[in-house]
């Protein structure tokens, strides 16, 4: 008889044939999930206003303490495909909203952890993420009756929400109303506000300039004025200073002419200043080095120079102040310049920042943050720069949710309604989608010190009597309506925080082959030839010498 399978290879003949190792169907499955679960498992504590933090040791032997699962997720290093599936949902929610990086992972981690138990009662993946997007449809509807439109008193109230977990209730109103007034000074745009920290000082000491500071910024030269008025302000891109010239060979043999060489340098740079100089320009800011020939000749002419300016601030300059960057002394003329009504440097204790007021395009603003230590003061900033995301997206949607797990509460009883009109499999699928929903709120509740199942079934008793805000108030330890106490969330953000969950969960849902390449013993380098360093003269040949120390 012939045999119909030859000439084909079966599962076990490609594997020896790739060379990898693999997993296959329930096995690949459950190997995702737990790999995907790892991550979330991470990020729960951390989750809700008295969620705990986490300490990461970074390279360099850095410390970082945070409860951000976006910054947490930014310096884990993942190795397993699911687990780096995971990292990139929460690495997206933060980059693109500043909010949702946390409970996005949780939830995707929830989902899985009830697709498991349901794949061990015999549904198939396929069917369980049918019902996921079921549900998932219908919580988008509860969510959306819920929400309510934007007022600048809503705004303020989702910042105080984000900051209570690390501050106080009078330190986070404060800090919410910092954020709130340089988003207004900056027009909404996001981009045109910029942060920074300098430890030291209270943190009341946090200070707003409608304009740009720079941290550091200093004279480079003592003779150079502390103070411009009506700073007509050049900036450059590049070294101010002689390009040097690669490749070339110098032989001089009258040393009378040595002295006209070495005052090449000088009169190249000076030149160049006094181009400056006739264009108007009496600030310069330089994103790189200026030479110290330079310096002394803008000294002389009265001009203030600034090195080493981050390119960041360079492009919020241009901005502020109408300036046009400049990357050659030939581009220099009265038409790239920008304008500021002043130009000044201060101390903030023993070091100088630089002031850059009054410009011509207002639209700019920043924000100095202070503090004890520079550990807080850091992870303060970052919070400031998540909510000025939050904020942007707040002001463009213009929409917020009761915070707290009342969005989450009442899908979950609606989405229960729902499963008992479903005849299918995927009603199994529904009703599991509920109780991940739940398990947000009984997260928030755990880590403030509560009795997370006593928060879960008054969070049902109240819904179901048709309190639909009633949520978790973790500050107060207790229970209340979320919109009352201003507990709220960004509609948009918790809107994608759910999508984006559901997304992977189904992406790793559907993996059910997984080929992990193996890697490859690396073979010992012959050691090379090293031929005799001395040459048939008896010299010794110094390349040799450098060869070695390389």
């Amino acid at each position: 008889m012939q045999n119909n399978n030859q000439g084909k290879l079966g599962p076990r003949d490609i594997e020896a044939l790739i060379a990898n190792e693999r997993y296959i169907g329930k096995d690949a499955v459950r190997g995702n999930i737990v790999a995907a679960l790892a991550v979330a498992e991470t990020l729960k504590t951390t989750l809700g206003p008295r969620g705990l933090d986490k300490m990461l040791m970074v390279e360099g032997g850095e410390v970082a303490i945070t409860d951000s699962g976006g910054t947490i997720l930014k310096l884990i290093d993942l190795v397993h495909p699911a687990a780096k599936m995971m990292q990139s949902l929460g690495l997206t929610m933060g980059e693109r909203y500043g909010d949702g990086a946390t409970s996005s992972v949780v939830f995707a981690g929830e989902l899985l952890k009830r697709a498991l138990n349901l794949m061990e009662l015999g549904l198939h993946p396929t069917t369980i993420i049918n019902g996921y997007r079921m549900a998932l449809e219908e919580t988008l509807k509860v969510m959306h009756k819920l929400s309510r439109k934007v007022t600048p008193g809503i705004i303020k109230d989702v910042g105080i929400t984000i900051f209570k977990g690390r501050l106080g209730e009078r330190d986070a109103e404060f800090m919410a109303q910092v954020v709130a007034s340089a988003l207004d000074f900056a027009g909404g745009e996001k981009d045109n506000v910029y942060v920074n920290y300098r430890p030291g000082g209270k943190l009341r000491d946090t200070t707003l300039y409608e304009g740009i500071y720079i941290d550091l910024g200093k004279r480079v030269h003592p003779a150079m004025p502390k103070k411009v008025e009506h700073a007509r302000i050049l900036l450059i891109d590049t070294e101010f200073d002689v390009r040097k010239v690669e490749n070339a060979k110098y032989e001089i043999g009258d040393p009378r002419r040595m002295r006209e060489f070495m005052e090449y340098k000088r009169k190249v740079l000076r030149v160049a200043v006094e181009m400056i100089a006739r264009s108007g320009a009496n600030v310069v800011f330089c994103q790189k080095n200026i030479a110290d020939v330079a310096m002394y000749y803008m000294a002389m002419k009265g001009i203030l120079g600034v090195r080493d300016v981050e390119k960041k601030v360079m492009h919020l300059l241009e901005r502020a102040t109408g300036a046009q960057i400049v990357s050659h002394v030939k581009e220099v003329t009265p038409e790239v310049l920008g304008y500021a009504g002043y130009v000044e440097e201060d101390k903030i204790g023993l070091e100088e920042i630089m002031y850059v007021r009054k410009c011509k395009n207002p639209g700019v603003a920043s924000i100095l943050v202070r503090g004890g230590n520079e550990k807080f003061v850091l992870e303060l900033k970052r919070q400031i720069e998540d909510l000025i995301d939050v904020f942007a997206a707040l002001r463009e949607h213009g929409r917020v949710v009761p915070g707290g797990g009342a969005v989450e509460g009442e899908a979950a009883k609606r989405l229960r309604r729902f499963a008992r009109s479903v005849e299918s499999k995927e009603q199994l699928a529904i009703e599991a989608f509920a109780d991940a929903l739940e398990e947000l709120p009984r997260a928030i509740a755990a880590n403030a010190g509560m009795d997370a199942t006593y928060a879960v079934l008054k969070i049902r008793e109240w819904h179901h009597r048709g309190k639909k805000g009633y949520g978790v108030d973790a500050m107060r330890r207790g229970m209340g309506d979320a919109y009352v106490k201003a507990i709220l969330d960004s509609y948009e953000v918790r809107r994608n925080a759910l999508s984006s969950a559901v997304e992977v969960t189904c992406s790793i849902l559907r993996i059910d082959d997984v080929l992990i390449k193996r890697k490859k013993k690396a073979k010992p380098k012959k050691p090379e030839p090293v031929d005799s360093p001395v040459r048939k003269d008896g010299k010794i040949d110094l390349r040799y010498a450098f060869k070695g120390l390389r």
